[in-house]
């Protein structure tokens, strides 16, 4: 009997005979299509069955399982924040998180990237989604950082930051050295080195802070870098001095430095008793 003579019908165990248009081949090769979106979801045993024109009767079964419709996983960078400007000398630490609601956030394919640098590196989340990296070597300037997640089947979601990298002023105490000590009213002269790859060193404002009397100063450096300052108005006792440089950028440098300002002793007085001789003999 010609295949195209049987009568074919499609049965789900859970949908129940399947509305289709079928044909087949001279070869017996039987084609359709149906959207999984007209099947319900679960695990199906679908059965397909041929019947001749005397009423015999074949069939054959397979089991699928239907899902529901794969959904992009959700991302977003922690850390850092959008526009933030970072010290290349301070450690970086990129962080987000990545939720899928269809598999476990852990097995997610997470990547950082940088349009200056290329790929920076791969992420793991942990149970609850939370993932970092720690970053060294990044390139100074402006940098969009890219965090992209990837599902099992593709689907994919990013995030972007963009900061600055930059490197603070390079800040040297030439004068006085640490632990100097000098005399009350005795002229005090600092002497500063300032150098800056970004900004122009005379742009850069440095003060000059004592733990015993405040702010000494706030100066610019020369275009050479060079700051110069003296006082000879000091209180007695141990100074800490803070001295910080701080270039448009809000990054800043801080150097420390100890001195001592002394009391001379005050001078002797000296008394003669009695005030004239006694010549009498």
């Amino acid at each position: 009997e010609p295949s195209s003579d049987l009568e074919i019908i499609w049965t789900s165990s859970l949908d129940g005979e399947l509305d289709l248009e079928l044909t087949v081949t001279e070869s017996g090769e039987i084609s359709d299509s149906l959207p999984v979106d007209n099947l319900s979801l679960g695990n199906h045993v679908l059965t397909l069955q041929a019947t001749d024109k005397t009423g015999k009767i074949g069939t054959s079964r397979v089991e699928f399982q239907v899902l529901p419709q794969n959904q992009r996983p959700t991302c977003e960078i922690l850390s850092p924040n959008d526009l933030d400007v970072i010290s290349a000398n301070e450690a970086l630490i990129l962080s987000g998180i990545a939720l899928d609601e269809d598999q476990l956030s852990e097995s997610l394919n997470i990547v950082w990237t940088s349009d200056i640098d290329g790929e920076l590196g791969i992420s793991t989340a942990d149970s609850q989604g939370d993932f970092l990296l720690p970053l060294e070597g990044l390139s100074i300037g402006n940098h969009n950082i890219t965090l992209t997640v990837t599902d099992q089947y593709g689907l994919e979601c990013s995030d972007q930051v963009f900061i600055t990298l930059n490197v603070p002023p390079e800040l040297n105490i030439l004068a006085p050295t640490t632990g100097s000590r000098f005399n009350i009213g005795e002229l005090v002269t600092f002497e500063l080195t300032i150098q800056d790859e970004e900004d122009p060193e005379s742009t850069i404002p440095t003060t000059i802070i004592s733990s015993v009397d405040g702010v000494l100063t706030t100066q610019y450096p020369d275009s050479n870098g060079s700051i110069i300052f003296s006082t000879a108005t000091l209180s007695a006792g141990q100074h800490n001095i803070s001295i910080t440089s701080t270039d448009s950028a809000e990054l800043s440098s801080v150097a420390n430095m100890q001195l001592y300002m002394n009391t001379p002793p005050e001078t002797p007085s000296v008394f003669i008793s009695p005030p004239t001789a006694d010549t009498t003999s």
